[in-house]
This record gives structure tokens, sequence and C-alpha cells, in this order.
């Protein structure tokens, strides 16, 4: 049976490195879980044989990294690309093309 959209309690987790207070704000969270082997281990445990996405903000190789190593998609495009379709001038052209 599918889960329903209030069934946050199956559907959502929260996953904390466990040196998160140590790095603080300044080192990307995904990089936070790739040096954390226990959160690594929990993702895992949570994404086998399950639908998961790995979201990202600005897409870095960290992000690639730890999409690689939980075989999950990441739902953002590659750096190279958003470069490319993120700028007004090429949003108007992609526009174009597309109508």
């Amino acid at each position: 049976m599918a889960a329903s959209i209030n069934d946050t309690e199956r559907r959502l987790r929260i996953v904390v490195p466990e040196e998160a207070g140590v790095y603080g704000q300044y080192i990307p969270l995904s990089l936070q879980l790739l040096l954390s082997p226990r959160a690594l281990k929990t993702l895992r445990g949570y994404v086998v044989a399950r639908r998961a996405v790995l979201y990202g903000g600005v897409v870095c190789a960290y992000h690639m990294e730890l999409s690689a190593m939980l075989s999950v998609p990441l739902v953002r495009p590659l750096p190279s690309l958003a470069v490319k379709i993120g700028t007004k001038p090429e949003g108007k052209q992609n526009f174009v093309l597309a109508v």
C-alpha cells in the first residue's frame, strides 16, 4: 500500500552527521555526510529498495559523490549545465526554442 501524504513518520527521515556540531555551517551538509560513517550507514538503510532522491541547492562534487555512493538520483542539474540554463538570456532562449 502506498504511503499517504499525511503519513510523514514513515516517509520522512532526518539524519544528522555525528560530528555536525564540530563542522559547523561552513562545510556543506553533503560533505559532512560523506565524512560520517554512521550517518552514511543509516542513509543506506533507508534508501535500500525504496524510491529515494537526493535534493541539493547548489550542486557540487560532494552532492554527486553522495548520490553515486547511495545509488540515488540527484534532482538538480549538474553545475556545468546549471550555468547554461540558469541565466536570464539562456532561459529566454530555451523558452523560444521550446515554443
